[in-house]
């Protein structure tokens, strides 16, 4: 599961920028705001999946720590 989070930290992080270039090539304050918003919430989704990752890291490395040998990564 872990290599499907790291997929979709990128995917956040690209559609991020990509809204961060519109909002650069935007004149209009109105849609250049909207598209600074979807830049912050996209990072905000990228930053919650990293949050995911690395409580699953964590639970693993717990799980190894006590002799657990059904932990899979």
């Amino acid at each position: 599961m872990l290599k499907g989070l790291a997929d979709h930290v990128r995917a956040c992080q690209v559609r991020a920028a990509d809204c961060r270039e519109k909002a650069n090539s935007i004149v209009d304050r109105t849609l250049k705001s909207e598209y600074l918003e979807l830049e912050r919430r996209w990072m905000h989704l990228a930053r919650s999946y990293e949050f995911v990752e690395s409580l699953e890291h964590f639970l693993l490395d717990s799980r190894r720590a006590k002799g657990d040998r059904d932990v899979s990564p």
